[in-house]
Order: C-alpha cells, then sequence, then structure tokens
C-alpha cells in the first residue's frame, strides 16, 4: 500500500503542488527532486510504493492531493514504472490536475490482473491535461517496442503531451538525469504559468 511522507516539502503559498509518486527503488532521487523542486516554489508531498493496484494508487493520489497546503496548479510526479502508471491514473480522472509527469512508467502489463484490469495504454485515452514523459532506451521493465507503442497512440489525442526517449540510460539513469529534470522545470514553469 502506497504511503506518504509525514511531511511535505513546503515551497511558496501560492506556488501550486507537486504529489511525487516514487517505487521503492527510487526514494533518494525522489527527496532530492522534491526538494529541488520545492525551491522552485512548488510544496511536494512524496508518496512511497509500492503501488500495488490501480485502486490503491488513485486513493493514494486523491489523498495526497487533498494534504497539500497552498493554492496554485496541481501536478502528479512519477518515478518509477508503477509510480508513473500512478500518476498517469491522475491524468485519466476528473479531479482537477493540472499536469501529469512521469519517468519510466510502465505502458503495458504481460498479464492483466483483477487490481490491475486494464492495460496502462488505455489510460491515455482519457488523458484530460498536458503530460510529459521520461523514458530510458535501456530500461528493460519499460522497452523500446512498448515506448514506440506509446508514442503511437499519443500522435492521435487532443491533449498536450511530450515524450523524450534517452539513449544509452537505464530506467535509474533516466530518473537521475540532469537533461529530464530540466527538461521537467521548464514543463512545470509552463504549467504554472497557464495556471495564472
Amino acid at each position: 500500500m502506497a504511503t506518504p511522507d509525514p511531511p511535505t516539502f513546503p515551497g511558496a503559498p501560492a506556488g501550486g503542488g507537486i504529489v511525487l509518486l516514487t517505487d521503492m527503488q527510487h526514494q533518494d532521487t525522489a527527496r532530492m527532486r522534491a526538494a529541488e523542486l520545492a525551491r522552485d516554489g512548488w510544496t511536494v508531498q512524496v508518496v512511497h510504493g509500492p503501488f500495488d493496484a490501480d485502486a490503491h494508487a488513485l486513493a493514494a493520489l486523491v489523498t495526497a492531493r487533498r494534504s497539500l497546503p497552498g493554492s496554485g496548479p496541481r501536478v502528479a510526479l512519477g518515478l518509477g514504472p508503477d509510480a508513473g502508471l500512478a500518476s498517469r491514473l491522475a491524468g485519466s480522472v476528473s479531479v482537477g490536475w493540472a499536469a501529469v509527469v512521469e519517468f519510466h512508467g510502465r505502458i503495458l502489463h504481460a498479464t492483466l490482473r483483477p487490481e490491475r484490469p486494464a492495460q496502462p495504454l488505455d489510460l491515455f485515452t482519457g488523458l484530460a491535461c498536458p503530460w510529459l514523459g521520461h523514458f530510458a532506451e535501456a530500461d528493460a521493465e519499460v522497452p523500446n517496442s512498448h515506448v514506440a507503442v506509446l508514442a503511437e497512440k499519443l500522435s492521435g489525442l487532443p491533449a498536450s503531451t511530450l515524450l523524450f526517449t534517452y539513449p544509452g540510460l537505464d530506467a535509474a539513469g533516466v530518473g537521475a538525469d540532469a537533461c529530464a529534470w530540466a527538461r521537467t522545470r521548464t514543463f512545470l514553469g509552463h504549467i504554472r504559468a497557464a495556471a495564472g
């Protein structure tokens, strides 16, 4: 079951809020990035996986979103295959998310289960906000063939989407990549500016 960090990383009161979901293997990176985002004025709530069922992941998202103080846009950011999938759930439901950012979120399950009844790719059909995705070329859990299927799906969506693939990097590398985080911070700046 997903668990939030007790404290948020405080930003500016009207700077907006980010729910940063992280798989277990990315916890240190998540805390470091949360602190950076707080310096940019965002209030960040970190939620740790596992995100082992879609219903649990969505409940964790909604609970963390409600706990964010202040005003401004709300963003879901997922770091890791299951956390990326969890953040994508935010973009597929109409609960006031301004944007979704994911780092190597799962695109296709090998098999469906009762707790994971649909393919992650199908969540894009209902994408209701801008989306930014970062994927590693050498990621064993999210292979390039899945990213190619995702790119094709994104081309037919009305929502604003940006997809980047990083040659030579594995899953851990893309989560820590300076270029990926610079793109993320630029994207988030545009989201904040659009919200007024």
